[in-house]
This record gives C-alpha cells, sequence and structure tokens, in this order.
C-alpha cells in the first residue's frame, strides 16, 4: 500500500514538473536589441536596413532559443526568425 502511493505521488509530480517544462518551452520573451545576441543583432540590422524595427521575441522551440523580429521595411512589415547563430530561419511579408 504503501509503495502505490509513494509510485503515485512519483508520477504525479513527475507529470507536474513535464507540464511545466513544456509550458516554458514556448513562452515568448519581448526584447530590446541590446539583450540579443551579437550575431542575431547583426541580421536584424542587415535586413531591416533603411527600415523600423518594431518588435523583437525570443521563444525556446526543440531546446533552441529562436528570435522573430518585426520589422517595417519600404512600407511592408516582414516577421524574420533568427536562429542564435544569425542564420535566418524563416522571412515572411505579414499581411493584416
Amino acid at each position: 500500500m504503501t509503495t502505490n502511493v509513494l509510485l503515485a505521488g512519483l508520477v504525479l509530480a513527475g507529470g507536474t514538473l513535464l507540464a511545466a517544462c513544456a509550458s516554458t518551452e514556448h513562452a515568448e520573451q519581448t526584447l530590446t536589441l541590446s539583450q540579443v545576441p551579437g550575431p542575431v543583432r547583426a541580421t536584424i540590422e542587415r535586413e531591416g536596413a533603411g527600415g523600423k524595427l518594431e518588435e523583437i521575441e525570443s521563444e525556446v522551440k526543440d531546446g533552441k532559443t529562436v528570435y522573430s523580429a518585426d520589422i517595417a521595411v519600404g512600407g511592408q512589415t516582414y516577421d524574420i526568425e533568427i536562429a542564435a547563430d544569425g542564420s535566418i530561419i524563416s522571412k515572411e511579408l505579414e499581411t493584416d
């Protein structure tokens, strides 16, 4: 009986821990340009040359931090996903 109660407690605790990890996996955080790594900053500055940086966010996907920048250039706004090494993962034109 004591073993079953202990086992049930461990399963419950493990499930709670797993749920907590999963919920922080995709939590977005708003950042400033000075808060992102140098390679990410360089990519944002290059892609946004002559435009306006509207927002930067970071989130963890598959255990890796990914940065998303909204940049308005030439009357159009782009959502650019950038890896921590500064490489572009995706670049999409935002349509509202």
